[in-house]
């Protein structure tokens, strides 16, 4: 991308996996790749909100984190933009939002084998070729 900047307000809805104070740090800092300044909505998460102000302290950059719940979004029909509605405040407009999906993981459905967690990590045993293909 060459350093161009694309937008100049991108917001994340902090949520799901995003609560995660460094998944949502580090998609923020992503994001900074392509947007001048990116807002981490944390929609009334209070104590969310504290953790990642004090995780952005020690590393700062042009992030703000807002604890403002989001009440509507609406697709901007004359630009590439998302207008944010929030609870009992005026609308604000930016590039464009994201999240962090829920994400799962499918192998065992798909695996014809053992599959079992131990502690924090996940043993697979699979015979080669059992995978069936998607």
């Amino acid at each position: 991308m060459g350093g161009r900047k694309w937008s100049t307000l991108t917001g994340i809805l902090a949520d799901r996996k995003a609560r995660e104070v460094d998944v949502a740090l580090h998609v923020a800092r992503q994001l900074l790749r392509i947007s001048h300044q990116v807002t981490l909505y944390t929609h009334n998460h209070r104590e969310l909100n504290k953790k990642l102000s004090e995780a952005h302290k020690a590393a700062p950059a042009p992030i703000t984190v807002d604890v403002m719940k989001t009440t509507k979004l609406i697709k901007n029909p004359e630009h590439a933009q998302v207008i944010f509605h929030f609870k009992g405040r005026t609308s604000k407009s930016g590039a464009f939002l994201t999240h962090k999906s829920k994400t799962k993981l499918e192998l065992p459905e798909r695996a014809a084998g053992e599959f079992t967690k131990q502690g924090g990590t996940y043993r697979i045993n699979i015979a080669i070729g059992q995978i069936p293909a998607t």
